[in-house]
């Protein structure tokens, strides 16, 4: 027979185990890995200058690191930058679930082949393009090696041909890139279909295609697929149908940049601890939730909105603690007199 002292010690434990369990159990389940390579070059040494492709990348990166991707990002990066963000991002897809390449910037097609151009590139004639320029397909052959079961390749590339001498084969637009075999879900977005351009939009501001597609990658619910098909509606709009962007998907199940209810918030939602937090919050009346949040996550994506929530807050509670304002009406002035009396001055409002 235990002993009392066993006895509590034995329903001290099974408290804390069930204590523990509870609070696992109420743990988001950890989102499954997401890793993006964003490349923005708009400064180039022989070619001309782009107005937006750096302005696209940053806001890329912004927006894919808000919806739980780890981000390699790259500005007017060289043909050895370039090709060591490719590796770099080939190391970290073990273990994804999602890849995502998106380039903006100049793209040339030359004999069959898409040529992403680096910003030290020195290209003149077709032939360089061999040496300076970074064949498309090497992404998606890394994405291949790495064995990443979605993979999403956005190219807002498809400018003029920029080279000053050109042939037959160095023709307008790009070509739908060729998917390597034995590759896994795929999806090769273009910011316009093969043979049209896309439109610059104004200098520092975002591109045509991407700064459409920056307003409903984050919109809750809508699977791959439909992101793109809002964005090629807007884009048409915007352009009056001179460009249709265009979309290459070998993907059969449904994936979500942001999932819009529970059911599709299972283990790959991609909420992030942060977004998580300001969830649970975002609706408080406590300053001190927000300022755990910014104590957390001092250069979070929604600092701003809780700064503003904390100083709405502070002023309604200096609203609530000062006094009333009292107003002293003037007396009545008239006097009746009854019998004899005694009249002092008129009295004022002191």
């Amino acid at each position: 027979m235990a002993s009392p002292l066993s006895t509590a010690r034995i329903r001290h434990w099974a408290v804390a185990l069930c204590f523990a369990l509870t609070v696992f159990a109420a743990l988001p389940v950890e989102a499954a890995k997401r890793v993006a390579l964003i490349i923005g070059n708009d400064t180039y040494r022989t070619l001309p200058d782009l107005n937006n492709a750096a302005a696209d990348a940053n806001g890329m990166a912004r927006k894919l690191k808000g919806l739980g991707f780890e981000v390699i990002l790259k500005l007017n990066a060289s043909r050895r930058s370039m090709g060591r963000a490719l590796a770099d991002f080939e190391g970290r897809l073990t273990n994804a679930e999602v890849g995502l390449v998106f380039y903006a910037g100049h793209g040339i097609q030359a004999s069959g082949t898409n040529y992403l151009i680096p910003a030290n590139a020195e290209i003149e004639v077709e032939d360089d393009l061999a040496y300076e320029g970074i064949d498309a397909g090497d992404f998606l052959h890394a994405m291949k090696r790495a064995g990443t079961p979605l993979n999403i390749v956005i190219m807002d590339a498809c400018r003029d041909n920029p080279l000053p001498k050109r042939s037959r084969s160095a023709a307008r637009g790009l070509i739908v890139q060729p998917v390597p075999r034995g590759i896994k879900g795929t999806a090769i977005v273009y910011s316009a279909a093969p043979g049209q351009t896309a439109q610059d939009g104004p200098k520092g501001g975002n591109g045509v295609f991407t700064g459409a597609l920056l307003e409903v990658l984050d919109r809750p619910g809508l699977k791959l697929e439909e992101v793109f098909k809002e964005t090629a509606k807007r884009v048409a709009t915007l352009t009056n149908n001179r460009q249709d962007p265009w979309i290459n998907s070998s993907i059969k199940g449904d994936f979500y940049f942001r999932p819009g209810n529970a059911k599709t918030a299972a283990p790959s939602s991609g909420l992030t601890p942060e977004m998580l937090f300001w969830q649970s919050i975002q609706n408080s009346s406590r300053k001190g939730d927000f300022e755990a949040y910014l104590s957390q996550f001092p250069n979070g994506t929604f600092v701003g909105l809780a700064k503003s929530r904390m100083q709405a807050l502070k002023g309604r509670q200096t609203a609530s603690l000062t006094p009333p304002t009292q107003v002293i009406q003037p007396l009545d002035e008239t006097y009746v007199v009854i019998k004899t009396a005694n009249v002092r001055a008129k009295p004022d409002a002191k």
